[in-house]
């Protein structure tokens, strides 16, 4: 589900959690006031945020913060204090901006954790889950698959006679050469420095 929902296009993410914040305000309008249920107001936010990053959680926190205020004012006119207005609505937009930064920055270090720093390729740890995931999936489907092991010749003396630098270089380069001919569906991973794996 969520390799679908990350094909999705940026207006498809901000237009979807527009309509479920829209759907959550119907919500608490139609049962009784007692019954709290603010924090619903969040999760359309934490979604867009964590699918189209920070300036699509910025452009729905805008557009709930704007929808909320038309809304009090065609509710309450005339009988409408624009400061208190204003100023709720603006305190309530601070603490979403606080939200889409929090949600955005466990996103980054999510996806920093399962990636090389220097290759951008998945590391030992991000390989080992998508490996188990393949193996089920092919287990429970009576599939094949196959596994290279890559290890490039005598790196160490690239290392030694160019500097790490040349080195950093030539593995970037590699991989890359690799990621260009290899379809999406395929894992391509780095295990420890010139070591690499690929499931096909």
């Amino acid at each position: 589900m969520f390799k679908i929902l990350y094909k999705q296009s940026f207006t498809f993410f901000v237009l979807s959690g527009y309509a479920f914040s829209l759907l959550v305000m119907l919500i608490m309008l139609s049962i009784p006031k007692n019954i709290a249920l603010t924090p619903l107001f969040l999760m359309p936010l934490i979604y867009v945020t964590w699918f189209a990053k920070t300036k699509g959680g910025i452009i729905l926190a805008c557009l709930f913060t704007l929808t909320a205020i038309i809304y009090e004012i065609c509710m309450k006119f005339p009988n409408l204090n624009y400061f208190t207005l204003f100023w709720n609505n603006f305190m309530r937009f601070t603490y979403e901006l606080a939200i889409v930064y929090i949600v955005f920055n466990l996103h980054r270090e999510r996806h920093a954790a399962r990636k090389d720093y220097l290759t951008g390729i998945a590391n030992r740890q991000y390989f080992v889950e998508l490996a188990e995931m393949e193996i089920a999936r092919d287990t429970r489907y009576n599939r094949i698959f196959s596994a290279a092991f890559i290890d490039i010749d005598n790196f160490k003396a690239v290392n030694d006679n160019f500097g790490h630098k040349i080195g950093d270089h030539l593995l970037i380069l590699m991989t890359n050469t690799i990621k260009n001919s290899i379809r999406n569906s395929d894992i391509f991973a780095r295990l420890a420095g010139d070591e690499f794996v690929l499931i096909l």
